[in-house]
């Protein structure tokens, strides 16, 4: 139920999140998708060490067709 509520707000919505971060800090997004936010934490932050974790599951939707 996180996941989802998560997944339903844009990264508009996340900067905010942000900028309450410390630059070059160690941090960590969970479900990527497509890497958008991850682009956004990386030039926002300028992390020391930035961790992608997606979840390995297989999806069946078309939106991930091309990811193999």
């Amino acid at each position: 139920m996180l996941t989802t509520l998560i997944q339903l707000i844009s990264t508009r919505q996340r900067m905010p999140l942000l900028r309450t971060l410390p630059k070059e800090c160690v941090c960590a997004e969970i479900g990527v998708f497509k890497g958008a936010f991850s682009a956004k934490i990386l030039s926002t932050l300028r992390p020391r060490r930035l961790h992608l974790i997606d979840p390995w599951h297989y999806e069946t939707d078309t939106t991930y067709k091309r990811s193999w």
